[in-house]
């Protein structure tokens, strides 16, 4: 059906094309906007990576609008959410434009063709989960229940459930709700976060979802917030392992819940979840259409992942789990997890594997997409399985998705942000057509399918009158919907004949996972039933007993002696074992402590992870099993070590001490260095330990600690390690300052890291001599490059050192330009005011008057029309020796391709005042060769043996150290003061229009005329 506004819309991108820009901004002709296409001529612009698939509509304009998120009810109804307010919600003084529709099949023949509004003039509606025959919905700020009472189809209940989600930006809010396995609705916070309040149960405290998601029991109303930042998306696999995604991070697993760390606050844990699938500028996509990014930084990588979706249905699953055989190539299997980007119009699929406790992917395809469009109008935000175990893409179908906040200045205000919000497609991914004729076991396995999902699309109303025993049977189902909406309509109905059924079905592990959770959350699961859960050999069966238990115990519905890990068991999970045993908050005797649960060095992080909060109470305890044990923990017990130092006293460190002296060498030095760093966390000394210990003992580890550790710096053959840590426990030592200056003078033998650790190892004696500090500062130009840089960051962390840093700026030892920015900043900002002004002083230098009078004569060009193709002329003569810009250029300087961030005033800022905030690993370096020759460019990388210096134009120069006699900083950057000299302003113009505008001119941007 053609609308008016359709018609309206279409015209609209016509003239478009026809339209020159109006702004002085833009004076090459603009990449007219591409047209939408119709269903069918949408449908052609597909590309399908599956031969054995096929896309097809299953819903189009009118009866979806702006699709974000589906979900299917228990009578197999899609419910829709629609989000007409995106991007910035309606006109002042009008009503909110997001809606709820419920859409039918009504023939089972695919196509959603009746659409029924429940709800209207909703505020940026983000996600559904089906709710006692209404459904729970994230939307501006909160999360209601709505609910037809009167049998009209329409909205009559609106129960604000939970408020004070973030609503700064429509792209970063509340999305997603998901009833789980365990009971519990959870839902992806959109990274802004909120301060939460319980309406439901008022008296409970706010939640801070800051950098965390949230999960409510839709049942009590007890709601928390709990590990995870997702953005748009959010999903589970058969065993409750949740997932997220952000815009460059495609597939997240959530590999540690908060209540876990909350139980032990002293251990402090790094991370909390993992990327699955390469992420950032690691992932690499292949979109078929002209897919502009707003930064070309992320182009040809994820830039706008969303929806992320494990597929779990039955359909489309490898022939082998019903036929025993494969007879075709890659149809999706347990381990497919996809991920929508809307920028790049297409659909990614990974191929997930278990990497116990966590996961890692593979992309499924070499050089192109799942499904992918040329339509540039195809906006994929969201995938769901339906009832009959096949994909569905919601797409959103707009001209423009970027949001504003996120796109250049220029493109902020463009007139075609909403072209395309009376539109929206809900595509199926199903089987291809076999012809009949075929008679091929996998033509026939595809029949085969095809009917049964056929089938159930005329049986699936069933599920509304099905008994209990009916439904529970459909917890075995294959298709993940069958078995998670009988959970659902199980939980809801509350009936206590529930057990009775459960009791008598024998389903796989599939079914008694979902009936062990819900038996739970219906409080039917006593000690008796749990046993029957507990004592299975299945490995998922156990890592949800597990689960179950840490609630029954904290109920007190079952004795601690119920759940008895055997040795086996705890194997099997030893993730999971490790953190249930850390919920019970049990203090395990030295003897009680199995050697087995003590992670190896070729563990996971996570499990080591996972042990150190387990034994937080007992960190000295396992301490000494692990060094009893006849295999390494070198990290672990480093890492203990560390903890030990900062939570525990002086007599614990000593024993640490005493410990570690069975260990090689090597070891000793690194724990004694890890114990080292714990224990000044809490303002102690290592060597008042070991003077405390001498005395106790008579014997002088300090002295014995500094010759090892002397040794083992100075020996090129041990692990760089094992270098770093003893070079790092010198610094902790008294009496070291000397062997350290005398290393240090010796430098050139050591790596890089090592330089850097040795001047670090000085600071670390704090304020003991600023003489030496300074006669060090003093020496500045004699040293390398790593050691320059090291000697600048670690004065900071002497109460003396910024003072000595900026008497050796003053005196000309060390150029100003030499600081970076961040820590001019702080100087700048001081609260010794004596530094203060030294710091202002000196800085301002930087900015020296002839520059500023420059910067103001070169306003004028701020006002003139530029050029961008005579730019790009001017940007190839005056500075592409350095910078690199599209395809002219090469990058030897800092990368500036990304002017979107930038004003034009800003560009012109940046070029006549190029010393004013120059990043310190850009500043300029001259060389003067014994055999005369001057040489200057950047130092790119430096070795003992060797230097290597990128020139302007890109030339690569490595010179070997004994050939040159001096190396000195300029202290400015390549780029030099007066470059305007060369450029009119009318040129400069030019060269800004070319700097702000160059990724429109290459056809690639689906940029509308009139835009700004």
């Amino acid at each position: 059906m053609l609308t008016p506004k359709m018609l309206r819309l279409d015209l609209l991108a016509v003239v478009a094309s026809l339209l020159v820009l109006a702004t002085a901004a833009f004076a090459a002709d603009p990449v007219p906007a591409s047209k939408p296409l119709s269903p069918t001529e949408a449908l052609a612009a597909f590309q399908l990576a599956e031969k054995d698939l096929k896309i097809e509509l299953a819903a189009a304009e009118p009866e979806v609008v702006d699709p974000v998120a589906i979900r299917f009810d228990e009578r197999g109804r899609m419910w829709v959410a629609e989000m007409g307010d995106y991007p910035l919600g309606p006109p002042p003084g009008e009503p909110p434009l997001s809606r709820i529709k419920v859409l039918e099949d009504l023939d089972a023949d695919g196509k959603f063709e009746k659409a029924t509004l429940f709800a209207d003039k909703l505020s940026f509606v983000t996600g559904l989960q089906p709710w006692r025959g209404g459904v729970i919905v994230t939307l501006a700020g909160r999360i209601a229940w709505m609910k037809d009472t009167d049998g009209d189809s329409k909205m009559d209940v609106d129960e604000t459930w939970y408020t004070g989600f973030a609503e700064q930006n429509s792209q970063l809010r509340a999305n997603h709700p998901r009833l789980a396995l365990d009971n519990h609705v959870y839902v992806a916070n959109g990274l802004r976060g909120g301060v939460v309040v319980n309406k439901r149960l008022p008296n409970e405290p706010p939640i801070n979802l800051q950098g965390r998601d949230f999960r409510f029991d839709p049942l009590t109303g007890k709601a928390e917030s709990i590990s995870g930042n997702g953005q748009f998306g959010m999903c589970f696999d058969d065993w409750g392992n949740r997932f997220t995604c952000t815009n460059r991070n495609p597939v997240i697993h959530v590999v540690l819940e908060d209540r876990y760390l909350k139980l032990a606050p002293k251990i402090p844990i790094a991370a909390v979840v993992q990327d699955v699938a390469a992420a950032a500028e690691k992932s690499k996509v292949f979109p078929i259409s002209r897919a502009w990014t707003t930064s070309n930084l992320h182009a040809g990588t994820f830039t706008a992942a969303c929806g992320v979706h494990v597929y779990r249905g039955d359909t489309l699953r490898d022939a082998h789990r019903r036929g025993g055989f494969r007879p075709w190539e890659d149809l999706l299997g347990d381990n497919s997890v996809f991920t929508c980007d809307p920028t790049g119009n297409f659909v990614h699929r990974e191929k997930m594997q278990s990497g116990s406790p966590t996961f890692y992917s593979s992309r499924a395809y070499d050089n192109k997409e799942f499904l992918a469009s040329t339509d540039e109008w195809f906006r994929p935000v969201s995938i769901e399985t339906g009832p009959d175990g096949y994909l569905y893409i919601v797409d959103m179908y707009r001209c423009v998705i970027e949001h504003p906040d996120f796109v250049p200045d220029e493109l902020k205000k463009r007139p075609d942000l909403r072209l395309g919000d009376d539109r929206g497609r809900i595509w199926r991914i199903t089987l291809s057509d076999q012809p009949k004729e075929d008679s091929s076991p996998a033509a026939e396995i595809l029949r085969d399918r095809e009917m049964q999902a056929r089938k159930r699309e005329r049986e699936k109303k069933s599920m509304i009158a099905a008994e209990t025993s009916g439904l529970v049977a459909l917890l075995s189902h294959e298709n993940a919907w069958h078995r998670e909406t009988a959970q659902r309509l199980l939980l809801e109905r509350a009936d206590p004949k529930t057990l009775e059924c459960v009791a008598a079905s024998s389903g796989g592990t599939r079914e008694a996972v979902h009936a062990l959770w819900l038996l739970h959350g219906l409080g039917q699961l006593d000690a008796k039933s749990f046993a029957t859960y507990f004592e299975s050999t299945n490995r998922e069966v156990q890592r949800q007993a597990l689960l179950v238990a840490e609630e029954l115990l904290e109920q007190k519905k079952i004795e601690p002696h119920v759940v008895q890990l055997d040795s086996a068991f705890r194997e099997n999970v030893k993730f999971q074992s490790l953190l249930f045993n850390l919920s019970q908050k049990g203090d395990a005797l030295e003897d009680e402590i199995d050697p087995k649960t003590i992670p190896r060095d070729w563990d996971s992080n996570w499990l080591k992870s996972a042990a150190l909060l387990r034994y937080h109470q007992q960190l000295l305890p396992v301490f000494r099993k692990s060094a009893e044990s006849n295999f390494e923990h070198s990290s672990f017990q480093t890492d203990v070590a560390r903890l030990i130092g900062s939570n525990s006293d002086d007599r614990d460190a000593m024993r640490v001490i005493k410990i570690s002296g069975r260990f090689p060498a090597e070891k000793i030095i690194t724990i004694v260095e890890a114990l080292a760093a714990g224990l000044q966390k809490r303002n102690r000394k290592l060597e008042d330990v070991l003077r405390e210990l001498q005395r106790l003992q008579g014997n002088d580890q300090a002295k014995l600690y500094a010759n090892v550790s002397l040794e083992i710096a100075g020996d090129a053959t041990k692990r760089s390690i094992d270098r770093l840590a003893a070079v790092r426990l010198l610094g902790y030592l008294p009496g070291t300052q000397a062997r350290l200056r005398a290393q240090l003078q010796d430098a050139a033998k050591f790596p890089a890291e090592l330089q850097t650790a040795l001047v670090a190892a000085l600071a670390q004696r704090g304020n003991e001599s600023d003489r030496e500090w300074q006669e060090l500062l003093g020496s500045y130009e004699a040293n390398s490059l790593p050691i320059k840089r090291s000697l600048i960051d670690n004065s900071f962390r002497r109460t003396g050192g910024p003072k000595l840093l900026l008497e050796q700026v003053k005196t000309g030892v060390i150029q100003a330009a030499e600081i970076d920015p961040l820590r001019r900043k702080q100087l700048l900002e001081s609260k010794d005011a004596a530094i203060n002004k030294l710091a202002e002083e000196l800085f301002a230098a930087l900015n020296p008057a002839n520059r500023q009078q420059a910067l103001e004569d070169y306003q004028a060009a701020l006002k003139l029309k530029g050029d961008s193709k005579q730019g790009a002329m001017i940007f190839e003569k005056n500075c592409s020796t350095c910078h690199r810009v599209g395809e002219i250029g090469v990058n030897v300087a800092p990368d500036i391709s990304d002017t979107r961030t930038k004003t034009a005033a800003q560009l012109l800022g940046d070029i006549i005042q190029p010393n004013r905030a120059i990043d310190s690993n850009f500043i300029g370096y001259q060389l003067l060769l014994k055999d005369g020759t001057a040489v200057s460019g950047l130092l790119a990388a430096e070795t003992s043996t060797s230097l290597t210096v990128k020139q302007p134009g890109g030339k690569v120069l490595t010179i070997a150290r004994d050939e040159v006699e001096q190396l000195k900083a300029t202290g400015v950057s390549l780029m030099p003061d007066g470059l305007e000299k060369n450029i009119a302003p009318q040129a400069m113009a030019d060269l800004l229009s070319y700097l702000k505008n160059w990724r429109y001119l290459d056809g690639k941007t689906p940029l509308s005329p009139g835009t700004p």
